[in-house]
Protein backbone atom coordinates (compact mmCIF):
# COMPACT_ATOMS: atom_id res chain seq x y z
CA UNK A 1 0.00 0.00 0.00
CA UNK A 2 3.25 1.96 1.19
CA UNK A 3 4.69 1.49 -2.63
CA UNK A 4 1.12 3.23 -4.45
CA UNK A 5 1.17 5.97 -2.71
CA UNK A 6 4.48 6.79 -2.75
CA UNK A 7 3.99 6.05 -6.81
CA UNK A 8 0.85 8.16 -6.58
CA UNK A 9 3.01 11.18 -5.51
CA UNK A 10 4.80 10.88 -9.27
CA UNK A 11 2.16 12.23 -10.78
CA UNK A 12 2.97 13.53 -14.28
CA UNK A 13 2.64 17.10 -15.19
CA UNK A 14 0.60 17.35 -18.42
CA UNK A 15 2.71 20.44 -19.67
CA UNK A 16 5.97 18.43 -19.46
CA UNK A 17 4.41 16.60 -21.93
CA UNK A 18 2.97 19.04 -24.47
CA UNK A 19 6.51 20.62 -24.52
CA UNK A 20 7.65 17.13 -25.32
CA UNK A 21 5.43 16.57 -27.98
CA UNK A 22 5.20 19.94 -29.70
CA UNK A 23 9.08 19.96 -30.01
CA UNK A 24 9.33 16.09 -31.16
CA UNK A 25 6.21 15.90 -33.46
CA UNK A 26 8.76 14.70 -36.05
CA UNK A 27 10.08 11.75 -34.12
CA UNK A 28 6.39 9.70 -33.07
CA UNK A 29 4.93 11.29 -36.70
CA UNK A 30 4.72 8.37 -37.95
CA UNK A 31 2.62 6.35 -35.37
CA UNK A 32 0.54 8.98 -34.57
CA UNK A 33 -0.76 9.34 -37.66
CA UNK A 34 -1.40 5.33 -38.09
CA UNK A 35 -3.40 6.03 -34.81
CA UNK A 36 -5.56 8.76 -36.54
CA UNK A 37 -5.92 7.38 -39.54
CA UNK A 38 -7.44 4.19 -38.12
CA UNK A 39 -9.75 5.98 -35.88
CA UNK A 40 -11.12 7.91 -39.33
CA UNK A 41 -11.16 4.65 -40.91
CA UNK A 42 -13.24 2.90 -38.48
CA UNK A 43 -15.71 6.01 -37.86
CA UNK A 44 -16.34 5.65 -41.57
CA UNK A 45 -16.92 2.30 -41.86
CA UNK A 46 -19.43 2.25 -39.51
CA UNK A 47 -21.69 4.15 -40.91
CA UNK A 48 -20.41 5.47 -44.39
CA UNK A 49 -20.19 8.90 -43.10
CA UNK A 50 -17.99 11.24 -40.71
CA UNK A 51 -21.13 12.84 -39.93
CA UNK A 52 -22.96 10.90 -38.65
CA UNK A 53 -20.52 8.58 -36.56
CA UNK A 54 -19.17 11.99 -35.52
CA UNK A 55 -23.21 12.42 -34.24
CA UNK A 56 -22.92 9.43 -33.03
CA UNK A 57 -19.76 9.78 -30.60
CA UNK A 58 -21.34 13.18 -29.31
CA UNK A 59 -24.15 11.56 -28.17
CA UNK A 60 -21.96 8.92 -26.22
CA UNK A 61 -19.90 11.10 -24.36
CA UNK A 62 -22.99 12.60 -22.97
CA UNK A 63 -23.09 9.14 -21.12
CA UNK A 64 -19.55 8.47 -20.54
CA UNK A 65 -19.86 12.01 -19.03
CA UNK A 66 -22.46 10.37 -16.72
CA UNK A 67 -20.75 7.99 -15.62
CA UNK A 68 -17.70 9.92 -15.00
CA UNK A 69 -19.78 12.72 -12.95
CA UNK A 70 -21.45 9.68 -10.64
CA UNK A 71 -17.91 8.10 -10.27
CA UNK A 72 -18.95 4.89 -12.26
CA UNK A 73 -16.45 2.99 -14.31
CA UNK A 74 -17.69 0.24 -17.51
CA UNK A 75 -14.99 -2.30 -18.36
CA UNK A 76 -14.79 -3.33 -21.79
CA UNK A 77 -16.26 -6.30 -21.70
CA UNK A 78 -19.37 -4.98 -20.10
CA UNK A 79 -19.72 -2.27 -21.96
CA UNK A 80 -19.66 -4.71 -25.02
CA UNK A 81 -22.98 -6.03 -23.35
CA UNK A 82 -25.19 -3.46 -23.18
CA UNK A 83 -28.18 -3.17 -25.95
CA UNK A 84 -28.50 0.44 -25.49
CA UNK A 85 -27.67 3.55 -23.10
CA UNK A 86 -30.13 6.60 -22.45
CA UNK A 87 -29.08 10.58 -22.41
CA UNK A 88 -31.04 13.53 -22.38
CA UNK A 89 -33.30 14.81 -24.59
CA UNK A 90 -31.41 15.81 -27.47
CA UNK A 91 -31.12 19.30 -29.38
CA UNK A 92 -30.41 19.74 -33.11
CA UNK A 93 -29.27 22.95 -33.07
CA UNK A 94 -26.67 22.57 -30.26
CA UNK A 95 -25.16 19.50 -31.91
CA UNK A 96 -25.38 21.63 -35.54
CA UNK A 97 -23.65 24.72 -33.46
CA UNK A 98 -20.95 22.32 -31.57
CA UNK A 99 -19.90 19.73 -34.59
CA UNK A 100 -19.93 22.61 -37.07
CA UNK A 101 -22.62 20.22 -39.36
CA UNK A 102 -25.96 22.66 -40.61
CA UNK A 103 -28.95 22.39 -38.95
CA UNK A 104 -30.29 20.64 -42.29
CA UNK A 105 -27.44 17.57 -41.94
CA UNK A 106 -27.41 17.03 -38.47
CA UNK A 107 -31.31 17.06 -38.96
CA UNK A 108 -31.18 14.55 -41.63
CA UNK A 109 -28.65 12.56 -40.34
CA UNK A 110 -30.46 12.03 -37.09
CA UNK A 111 -33.52 10.73 -38.87
CA UNK A 112 -31.21 8.26 -40.47
CA UNK A 113 -30.03 7.02 -37.25
CA UNK A 114 -33.58 6.60 -35.99
CA UNK A 115 -34.61 4.86 -39.25
CA UNK A 116 -31.49 2.40 -38.72
CA UNK A 117 -32.65 2.22 -35.07
CA UNK A 118 -29.52 2.92 -33.50
CA UNK A 119 -31.06 6.07 -31.58
CA UNK A 120 -34.64 6.20 -29.96
CA UNK A 121 -36.10 9.90 -29.30
CA UNK A 122 -38.70 10.46 -26.80
CA UNK A 123 -40.21 13.46 -25.37
CA UNK A 124 -37.55 13.62 -22.57
CA UNK A 125 -34.71 11.26 -23.13
CA UNK A 126 -33.13 9.46 -26.28
CA UNK A 127 -32.17 6.00 -26.58
CA UNK A 128 -28.61 5.03 -28.16
CA UNK A 129 -28.60 1.47 -29.85
CA UNK A 130 -25.38 -0.42 -29.27
CA UNK A 131 -25.95 -2.14 -31.95
CA UNK A 132 -23.04 -0.99 -34.73
CA UNK A 133 -20.98 -2.53 -32.11
CA UNK A 134 -21.13 -5.71 -33.61
CA UNK A 135 -17.84 -7.97 -33.52
CA UNK A 136 -16.61 -6.65 -36.66
CA UNK A 137 -17.03 -3.44 -34.67
CA UNK A 138 -15.24 -4.54 -31.56
CA UNK A 139 -12.50 -6.46 -33.63
CA UNK A 140 -11.53 -3.20 -35.02
CA UNK A 141 -12.04 -1.24 -32.03
CA UNK A 142 -9.32 -3.76 -30.01
CA UNK A 143 -7.21 -3.47 -32.82
CA UNK A 144 -7.64 0.33 -32.39
CA UNK A 145 -6.74 0.23 -28.54
CA UNK A 146 -3.43 -1.64 -29.64
CA UNK A 147 -2.09 0.68 -32.02
CA UNK A 148 -2.50 3.05 -29.11
CA UNK A 149 -0.93 1.49 -26.67
CA UNK A 150 2.06 1.16 -29.20
CA UNK A 151 2.05 4.96 -29.20
CA UNK A 152 1.86 5.53 -25.61
CA UNK A 153 4.60 3.05 -25.49
CA UNK A 154 7.01 4.67 -28.15
CA UNK A 155 6.71 8.02 -26.48
CA UNK A 156 6.70 7.39 -22.60
CA UNK A 157 10.01 5.01 -23.17
CA UNK A 158 11.69 8.73 -25.01
CA UNK A 159 10.23 10.20 -22.30
CA UNK A 160 11.75 8.37 -19.67
CA UNK A 161 14.83 8.32 -21.40
CA UNK A 162 15.14 11.96 -21.20
CA UNK A 163 13.96 12.06 -17.30
CA UNK A 164 10.55 14.10 -17.80
CA UNK A 165 8.63 10.92 -16.35
CA UNK A 166 9.45 8.38 -13.87
CA UNK A 167 7.93 5.27 -15.39
CA UNK A 168 8.35 3.86 -18.86
CA UNK A 169 5.15 2.09 -19.38
CA UNK A 170 4.87 -1.27 -21.56
CA UNK A 171 1.73 -1.74 -24.13
CA UNK A 172 0.36 -4.55 -22.13
CA UNK A 173 -0.07 -2.06 -18.83
CA UNK A 174 -1.61 0.17 -20.89
CA UNK A 175 -3.85 -1.73 -22.57
CA UNK A 176 -4.85 -3.31 -19.09
CA UNK A 177 -5.68 0.06 -17.79
CA UNK A 178 -7.76 1.04 -20.96
CA UNK A 179 -9.76 -1.98 -21.11
CA UNK A 180 -10.25 -1.81 -17.41
CA UNK A 181 -11.31 1.26 -17.20
CA UNK A 182 -13.19 1.73 -20.62
CA UNK A 183 -15.76 4.13 -20.19
CA UNK A 184 -13.54 6.86 -18.57
CA UNK A 185 -10.52 6.26 -21.01
CA UNK A 186 -13.25 7.02 -24.02
CA UNK A 187 -14.90 9.87 -22.73
CA UNK A 188 -11.14 11.33 -22.02
CA UNK A 189 -10.40 10.47 -25.49
CA UNK A 190 -13.72 11.58 -26.80
CA UNK A 191 -13.05 14.77 -25.20
CA UNK A 192 -9.93 15.40 -27.19
CA UNK A 193 -10.77 13.95 -30.49
CA UNK A 194 -13.78 15.70 -30.71
CA UNK A 195 -12.39 19.06 -31.06
CA UNK A 196 -9.22 17.69 -33.10
CA UNK A 197 -11.98 16.88 -35.95
CA UNK A 198 -13.95 20.25 -35.54
CA UNK A 199 -11.01 22.65 -35.87
CA UNK A 200 -9.45 20.35 -38.92
CA UNK A 201 -13.52 20.78 -40.67
CA UNK A 202 -12.45 24.65 -40.55
CA UNK A 203 -9.04 24.40 -42.33
CA UNK A 204 -10.62 21.56 -45.00
CA UNK A 205 -13.90 22.01 -45.31
CA UNK A 206 -15.02 18.68 -44.26
CA UNK A 207 -13.47 15.77 -42.41
CA UNK A 208 -13.67 13.38 -45.66
CA UNK A 209 -11.49 16.01 -47.14
CA UNK A 210 -8.82 16.07 -44.05
CA UNK A 211 -9.19 12.17 -43.91
CA UNK A 212 -8.19 12.07 -47.60
CA UNK A 213 -5.34 14.79 -46.91
CA UNK A 214 -4.27 12.99 -43.70
CA UNK A 215 -3.61 9.73 -46.53
CA UNK A 216 -1.59 12.06 -48.86
CA UNK A 217 0.47 13.28 -46.05
CA UNK A 218 1.21 9.98 -44.60
CA UNK A 219 1.96 8.40 -47.44
CA UNK A 220 4.61 11.16 -47.70
CA UNK A 221 5.97 11.26 -44.61
CA UNK A 222 7.34 7.50 -44.72
CA UNK A 223 9.86 8.98 -47.21
CA UNK A 224 10.40 11.62 -45.47
CA UNK A 225 11.63 10.14 -42.29
CA UNK A 226 13.69 7.63 -44.03
CA UNK A 227 15.36 10.87 -45.79
CA UNK A 228 16.04 12.49 -42.51
CA UNK A 229 17.16 9.04 -41.12
CA UNK A 230 19.90 8.61 -43.62
CA UNK A 231 20.95 12.17 -43.57
CA UNK A 232 20.95 12.21 -39.69
CA UNK A 233 18.67 15.15 -39.33
CA UNK A 234 16.62 15.91 -36.52
CA UNK A 235 13.68 18.69 -36.85
CA UNK A 236 11.95 19.98 -33.63
CA UNK A 237 10.76 22.85 -35.40
CA UNK A 238 6.98 22.61 -37.23
CA UNK A 239 7.51 25.07 -40.10
CA UNK A 240 10.28 23.16 -40.90
CA UNK A 241 8.81 19.58 -40.56
CA UNK A 242 6.13 21.02 -42.76
CA UNK A 243 8.44 22.51 -46.10
CA UNK A 244 10.33 19.20 -45.79
CA UNK A 245 7.44 18.10 -47.49
CA UNK A 246 7.50 20.38 -49.86
CA UNK A 247 11.19 20.65 -50.49
CA UNK A 248 11.72 16.69 -50.54
CA UNK A 249 13.29 16.02 -53.70
CA UNK A 250 11.85 12.22 -53.68
CA UNK A 251 8.31 12.31 -53.08
CA UNK A 252 6.21 9.24 -52.85
CA UNK A 253 2.43 9.55 -54.46
CA UNK A 254 -0.47 7.88 -54.24
CA UNK A 255 -3.27 7.06 -56.57
CA UNK A 256 -6.92 8.29 -55.64
CA UNK A 257 -7.40 4.18 -56.05
CA UNK A 258 -5.36 3.86 -53.03
CA UNK A 259 -6.73 6.19 -51.31
CA UNK A 260 -9.82 5.00 -51.67
CA UNK A 261 -8.88 1.73 -50.51
CA UNK A 262 -7.21 3.16 -47.25
CA UNK A 263 -10.06 5.34 -46.22
CA UNK A 264 -12.91 3.64 -47.48
CA UNK A 265 -14.50 6.34 -48.84
CA UNK A 266 -15.93 5.76 -52.63
CA UNK A 267 -12.90 6.53 -55.41
CA UNK A 268 -15.40 9.33 -57.11
CA UNK A 269 -15.83 10.98 -53.36
CA UNK A 270 -11.82 10.68 -53.34
CA UNK A 271 -11.42 12.34 -56.50
CA UNK A 272 -13.57 15.31 -56.14
CA UNK A 273 -12.14 15.82 -52.95
CA UNK A 274 -8.09 15.64 -54.25
CA UNK A 275 -9.40 18.14 -56.73
CA UNK A 276 -10.49 20.43 -54.15
CA UNK A 277 -6.91 19.85 -52.08
CA UNK A 278 -4.70 20.55 -55.61
CA UNK A 279 -6.92 23.39 -56.23
CA UNK A 280 -6.84 24.92 -52.34
CA UNK A 281 -2.80 24.39 -52.75
CA UNK A 282 -2.92 21.53 -49.98
CA UNK A 283 -1.40 18.93 -52.60
CA UNK A 284 0.03 18.40 -56.06
CA UNK A 285 -0.14 15.96 -58.74
CA UNK A 286 2.21 14.74 -61.11
CA UNK A 287 2.15 13.40 -64.08
CA UNK A 288 1.20 9.73 -63.20
CA UNK A 289 -1.46 10.99 -61.64
CA UNK A 290 0.32 10.71 -58.00
CA UNK A 291 -0.87 12.75 -55.07
CA UNK A 292 1.42 14.25 -52.57
CA UNK A 293 1.89 17.23 -50.17
CA UNK A 294 3.11 20.57 -51.76
CA UNK A 295 1.82 23.19 -48.63
CA UNK A 296 1.93 27.05 -49.63
CA UNK A 297 3.19 29.61 -47.17
CA UNK A 298 -0.10 30.66 -45.74
CA UNK A 299 -1.35 27.37 -45.14
CA UNK A 300 1.42 25.79 -43.69
CA UNK A 301 1.66 28.31 -40.66
CA UNK A 302 -1.93 27.23 -40.35
CA UNK A 303 -1.45 23.52 -40.11
CA UNK A 304 1.30 23.73 -38.01
CA UNK A 305 -0.66 26.18 -35.53
CA UNK A 306 -3.17 23.79 -35.44
CA UNK A 307 -1.10 20.73 -35.04
CA UNK A 308 0.01 22.48 -31.84
CA UNK A 309 -3.19 23.42 -30.26
CA UNK A 310 -3.80 19.27 -31.47
CA UNK A 311 -0.70 18.37 -29.16
CA UNK A 312 -2.07 20.43 -26.55
CA UNK A 313 -5.34 18.12 -26.42
CA UNK A 314 -3.26 15.03 -26.93
CA UNK A 315 -0.65 16.05 -24.21
CA UNK A 316 -3.44 16.05 -21.68
CA UNK A 317 -4.83 12.62 -23.01
CA UNK A 318 -1.35 11.12 -22.07
CA UNK A 319 -1.07 12.52 -19.66
CA UNK A 320 -4.41 11.54 -17.90
CA UNK A 321 -3.61 7.23 -19.18
CA UNK A 322 0.05 7.53 -17.77
CA UNK A 323 -1.35 8.33 -14.63
CA UNK A 324 -4.66 6.45 -14.55
CA UNK A 325 -1.88 3.38 -14.87
CA UNK A 326 0.19 4.56 -12.76
CA UNK A 327 -2.71 4.44 -9.58
CA UNK A 328 -3.70 1.39 -10.83
CA UNK A 329 -0.70 -0.68 -10.64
Amino acid sequence: MEEKYTKALKEIEHKKIFKYLDQNFNYFSIEWMNVIAMWLGNSYSTYNSHNKYLIHVYLLKSYFEFLSKNLVKIDWEDFFKLTEVEIKKINIALISKDLLISKETTRRKIEELETEKTIKRTLKTTKIKLNVYNNKFQEKNKKFIKLMCKFLTQISEDLYKKGIIYNDFNKEELEKTILKNYSHVWKEFFEMILPFWIDWKKIFGNVETFHIYLIVFQNNNYEIQKYLKYNKINITNKKDYMLMHSKIIKKTGINAMSISNLSGIPRITVIRKLNFLVKNGFINIDNNKLYYPTIIANLESQIAKQNSKNMERLSIFVTKIYNLTIASI
